[in-house]
């Protein structure tokens, strides 16, 4: 069975499904635990991602799934780096990194009309 946020309990074995305990179960799983650590740390929540993260790095080392485990590393390192840009505000992160002279002119102009 698996956790699904707010919504209950999935069974990870159907009908025709893996057997528990397999190599496609921990897949499945590391996988759903990846995406919701993902989307936890969209949100903000990074603590809460990273824990689920964790769970997923544990279930793809366990059933030696090597890309999942690279991939899963890869995202809790940079979990920080979105810790720092969430910290500056919403309006830092909204800010484009250059501008030129075209972009510059208008949005003048949009300023203008706003006012």
């Amino acid at each position: 069975m698996l956790p699904i946020g707010g919504i209950g309990w999935v069974s990870n074995v159907g009908v025709n499904g893996p057997k528990p305990g397999s190599t496609r179960c921990h897949n499945v799983a590391a996988d759903f635990y990846l995406k919701m650590g993902i989307g936890r740390a969209r949100f903000g929540q990074l603590d809460r991602a990273e824990a689920l993260l964790s769970t997923a790095l544990r279930l793809a080392e366990a059933a030696g799934l090597h890309e999942l485990v690279f991939r899963i590393e890869r995202i809790k390192t940079g979990l920080r780096d979105c810790d720092r840009k969430l910290s500056r505000g919403p309006e830092a992160a909204a800010e484009p990194v250059s501008h030129s002279d075209a972009v510059r002119e208008v949005s003048a102009s949009l300023a203008q009309l706003g006012r």
